[in-house]
């Protein structure tokens, strides 16, 4: 419910008028306690002083799908219980985003989803799962 009421606020924007709110007032802040915050904000350091996101890059929301789905499959259907190494994996999926985003400024036609998952799978198969320590 939160994330409805506050849709049209960037992440940062939530986070700075949350933390502001928590260190100075006794209770949880309520989304209108955060949106009057982000506001007061918004017209003390205006728009072109704040520091937004940049877009969402096109191949970035692609593999960020393909990796949710490869964490679910591999968790839910195959019932895989080793620990992998996340931060591996997720290092090979940016470095894939920025691979294919230099692929899509150069025209190149392998820039395609398909071309990306095939790759994607090559890449998890490639990291191994982390070794279970003994307690």
């Amino acid at each position: 419910m939160y994330w409805d009421a506050l849709g049209g606020l960037f992440i940062e924007q939530v986070a700075q008028a949350a933390k502001t709110y928590i260190r100075y007032h006794k209770f949880f802040p309520k989304p209108a306690d955060i949106l009057l915050l982000a506001k007061e904000t918004e017209q003390t350091h205006p728009p072109s002083r704040q520091t937004l996101p940049a877009p969402p890059r096109k191949w970035l929301s692609v593999v960020n799908s393909l990796f949710l789905q490869y964490l679910v499959k591999r968790r839910i259907r195959d019932g895989e219980q080793r620990d992998i190494d996340i931060l591996a994996r997720r290092a090979a999926c940016l470095d894939l985003a920025e691979f294919f985003d230099a692929l899509e400024t150069e025209n190149d036609p392998a820039a395609t989803p398909a071309e990306m998952a095939t790759r994607f799978d090559m890449l998890m198969r490639r990291i191994p799962d982390q070794v279970a320590r003994a307690a």
